[in-house]
């Protein structure tokens, strides 16, 4: 999204692929390893699964993702715009 906001607003690109590529390892990374090391949860396999006609994207998790993709979006546009302005 950060690449096509970019284009659509005639801007710079502010992260290059080499860099998308390098933050996707790094993350994949950070978030595995702690996964894997996360102690079990007791009686995790003992609850009822959710409702089939409940959807997955409820309206709480769809605001969640919208303020934390605008949240990253501003930190990244924010950036770019003080690195470059600082040059």
């Amino acid at each position: 999204m950060t690449i096509l906001l970019s284009t659509l607003l005639g801007r710079d690109l502010p992260i290059l692929s080499l860099q998308i590529l390098w933050l996707n390892m790094l993350n994949s990374i950070t978030m595995t390893v702690p996964l894997a090391l996360e102690p079990k949860s007791p009686g995790v396999m003992q609850q009822q699964p959710r409702p089939v006609n409940e959807p997955f994207l409820t309206e709480s998790r769809i605001k969640w993702i919208l303020a934390i993709s605008l949240y990253n979006w501003t930190i990244i546009f924010g950036m770019f715009e003080w690195v470059r302005q600082a040059d």
